[in-house]
């Protein structure tokens, strides 16, 4: 909130500009949960550089969407549900071999 300051305002050192040329997918999440139309795919995305690992979150951006609508809608996204279902048991077996350690 700016506010109106007597006099000079403090003097801060000069800040570099920074960029943010890359994206981060820093959320995923798939609920799937009814089997039915409250089912949502959420994504945050959020500015990012890849040679520093700096993210700017003030920035980021959110989509929520019906998940089997989006899925009917979205090529990739069809292709990339079926390769996650198709993963589920070496994903299941991978667990089973962490907890066996």
């Amino acid at each position: 909130m700016p506010i109106d300051f007597p006099g000079d305002a403090p003097s801060t050192a000069a800040i570099p500009a920074k960029t943010f040329p890359h994206a981060f997918l820093r959320d995923l999440v798939i609920n799937a949960r009814s089997n039915g139309a409250n089912d949502t795919l959420y994504t945050e995305i959020v500015p990012y550089n890849g040679t520093t690992g700096e993210m700017l979150p003030s920035q980021s951006i959110e989509i929520r969407v019906p998940l089997w609508a989006a899925v009917a809608a979205v090529p990739e996204l069809q292709t990339a549900m079926a390769a996650i279902l198709a993963a589920v048991p070496a994903v299941v077996a991978y667990q089973k071999s962490l907890n066996a350690a």
